[in-house]
């Protein structure tokens, strides 16, 4: 398809992508190129900041359990890390989800913090990161990772692996920390470095939540709307 389709591209109007690296790759073949993100709408725009007293002291991971998605390596970091009194909470399914449950249940440490809570409806999505403070992230290869800008959106605080596409188009100081690819002991440091710090923590899921409006419904259909009146 890329090969039959592509060479037509320069005679579109415009092109929209949805990540940057994409944005400087079709700029090359249709100048009139765009990027803009992915929805999210409701139920994860209308978080504010009057629900931040009220999350626990959790990490969270949502979303398919499989080799890219490399959940594993996320355990091997947690093995490494005094929690304290943290849990961490996974939500999703698929074909990794018994190896990580095993690799869970052999470890003493492991079995008393983590929780695989499956598959979960929307309103249950939003329930569990409306509570939790840290959204971790380990996977190998993205396009645009929605699942981290909804986190954002619901005042976390992301620490997430720099893999391409998308993370380092989401996180930035005012949201948490960038790591470069397979480094567990730069992960491992800065999430030990939050969870000991309770006042730096709750500073980045206030601000995490200040940063997110960048990414709401609003600002998005504008972006929409401003392309397809100039492009009528």
């Amino acid at each position: 398809w890329n090969k039959l389709l592509r060479k037509y591209y320069k005679n579109l109007k415009a092109v929209v992508c949805i990540n940057s690296p994409s944005l400087s790759y079709y700029k090359s073949i249709k100048k009139q190129s765009f990027q803009i993100p992915n929805l999210i709408g409701e139920p994860f725009d209308s978080f504010n900041s009057d629900k931040i007293k009220d999350k626990k002291n959790t990490l969270i991971y949502v979303g398919r359990l499989d080799s890219d998605k490399n959940v594993t390596e996320l355990l091997q970091i947690l093995e490494n890390v005094n929690l304290l009194d943290f849990s961490f909470k996974i939500i999703g399914d698929g074909p990794s989800k018994s190896a990580l449950e095993n690799v869970v249940n052999s470890s003493e440490k492991l079995k008393n913090t983590v929780e695989f809570l499956g598959s979960r409806k929307i309103n249950e999505i939003y329930d569990e990161l409306s509570k939790s403070k840290l959204f971790l992230f380990t996977s190998k290869t993205e396009c645009l990772p929605t699942v981290l800008i909804e986190a954002t959106l619901m005042a976390n605080t992301l620490i997430s692996y720099d893999c391409k596409y998308g993370p380092s188009d989401i996180i930035g100081a005012n949201n948490g920390f960038l790591i470069p690819m397979h480094d567990q002991k730069m992960f491992q440091e800065k999430l030990q470095f939050l969870i000991d710090n309770s006042e730096d923590l709750d500073q980045l899921l206030y601000s995490s939540l200040k940063d997110s409006k960048k990414w709401s419904k609003e600002v998005i259909l504008k972006q929409w709307d401003k392309i397809l009146r100039n492009n009528e």
